[in-house]
């Protein structure tokens, strides 16, 4: 541990796990996105319709109608679980069903605007290839992009750091490590 990183290696949830929520979190997404599509193409022809709308006119409207709705929808469903659900009880969906949770490197919560930073900072990660998702695959504290710029780490939900740990503005680790032991004795 360097600095005010207050996470132990222990504590980082395995690559594993975090491949599974990110699968499990872009899978809710797409389903999220689907049935979105699907409402905004039947809201579109149901008003052109009722409007008396020529043909191709409401063909033309559900198109729209899809693509806005595909736009809408997905976006509120990243936004619901990247930020609120993570700022509010640090997991998204795909975390919490695969026991993690995300949290600052002092061992704080991140709260809705770190949340926020962490899920515009996954923007830069998936752009080249996702090389920024990769990167947890060897880096040793299993960190991808947005972790390293939100300085954030993704660990098993039932770590729990220590008060003196979190509110401790010391960079050195021995006064946590201290606490601990004494909680533990």
């Amino acid at each position: 541990m360097s600095g005010m990183d207050r996470v132990p290696p222990t504590a980082l949830a395995p690559r594993s796990a975090r491949v599974a929520a990110f699968l499990l979190d872009a899978t809710l997404l797409f389903v999220f996105q689907r049935m979105g599509s699907l409402m905004g193409g039947i809201t579109a022809a149901m008003v052109m319709t009722l409007r008396g709308a020529p043909t191709h006119v409401v063909d033309e409207s559900i198109r729209h109608g899809i693509l806005l709705g595909w736009t809408f929808w997905g976006l509120a469903g990243w936004f619901l679980d990247m930020v609120v659900l993570v700022g509010l009880t640090g997991s998204s969906v795909g975390k919490w069903v695969c026991g993690m949770k995300v949290m600052h490197s002092t061992g704080a919560p991140l709260g809705l605007g770190g949340a926020l930073g962490r899920a515009l900072a996954t923007i830069p990660s998936g752009m080249v290839l996702y090389l920024g998702y990769l990167w947890a695959l060897w880096d040793p504290n299993f960190r991808t992009w947005h972790d390293m710029i939100c300085n954030t780490r993704v660990v098993r939900k039932n770590w729990m750091p220590s008060l003196v740990m979190v509110l401790s503005h010391d960079p050195d680790p021995s006064l946590a490590q201290a606490s601990d032991q004494k909680q533990a004795g």
